[in-house]
């Protein structure tokens, strides 16, 4: 009896401890299959008293399922500064921030090469003069992108991708076709 009150504790210790390691191994089969991305973007626009200046970020990162596929999330987040000469000669100023979320799926055609198809939900502060006032009127919408990249190769790698939306709004004057630069790391 004394002898199984010693071993008790010492089973239920190898018992955790490999129910610990198990877990660490299935966490270290699904962070294999893991792969980042993202890209940075800087522009600079100024016209007839309007100067703009717009920061952002845009992390993923991708699943894959076997070698072909990946499947995963992106956001985005920009930050823009803006600078306006009223029509009374006034200088206006703000900073609106605009992000996107979606999800992706990608397909790697040949090494280099994929297919690329998201889901995008939008929300973009968008800036006009009314008057005598800078405004910013927030613009919330759905994108669906698909496209094709390229992507250099290797552990570390920097890819370029041209997307088409395919649910653009009617009224809005941006071009449906998206051109993203970014890099990747064991894609």
């Amino acid at each position: 009896m004394h002898f199984t009150h010693r071993l008790l504790p010492l089973l239920t210790a190898l018992f955790l401890l490999s129910g610990t390691a198990m877990y660490a191994q299935e966490t270290s089969k699904f962070t294999d299959k893991l792969w980042y991305g993202g890209g940075v973007n800087l522009g600079i626009s100024g016209s007839n008293g309007f100067n703009q200046f717009g920061l952002g970020i845009s992390p993923m990162v991708g699943y894959k399922i076997g070698e072909m596929f990946s499947v995963g999330p992106r956001v985005a987040l920009n930050y823009t500064h803006i600078r306006v000469r009223l029509f009374n000669n006034e200088i206006a100023t703000a900073n609106p921030l605009s992000w996107s979320a979606g999800v992706f799926g990608r397909a790697k055609i040949i090494r280099t090469i994929f297919a690329h198809v998201e889901y995008e939900l939008e929300e973009q502060a968008l800036a006009f003069i009314s008057g005598n006032d800078l405004v910013i009127q927030r613009q919330q919408r759905n994108n669906t992108y698909i496209g094709a990249g390229y992507n250099s190769g290797g552990i570390w790698a920097s890819e370029i991708m041209l997307l088409y939306n395919v649910t653009p709004v009617v009224t809005d004057l941006r071009s449906p076709f998206v051109v993203r630069f970014g890099f990747t790391y064991k894609f």
